[in-house]
């Protein structure tokens, strides 16, 4: 999710809890983590906005994940990923490679 990377680094993140960098870094530490195990803290949240096309909003003060926007940059990352894979044989037939690679 390209427009999920350039926009966190647009708005220009702080670093996360941990002192990591980058939307990525704050989806999995800040906002999986605190899924899997209990709300993140009290400064950042998720909330939905389906009329807002922007994975970031500030509410109330928090940070805030729009989750509706989360969920269309996956599945247009879906879309993209196919279209990647029915044009190229490489990537096809060498899938397991090109998904484990550092």
């Amino acid at each position: 999710m390209s427009d999920f990377l350039g926009e966190s680094s647009a708005i220009g993140l702080p670093s996360t809890p941990r002192g990591r960098i980058g939307g990525d870094e704050w989806l999995y530490e800040v906002f999986r983590c605190g899924f899997v195990h209990g709300y993140p803290s009290a400064n950042v949240a998720w909330g939905r906005n389906p009329r807002r096309n922007k994975y970031w909003l500030n509410h109330r003060g928090r940070l805030t994940l729009n989750i509706d926007e989360l969920v269309r940059g996956f599945q247009r990352g879906i879309v993209e990923f196919r279209r990647l894979v029915a044009a190229d044989a490489e990537l096809r037939s060498r899938f397991k490679e090109y998904i484990v690679a550092d």
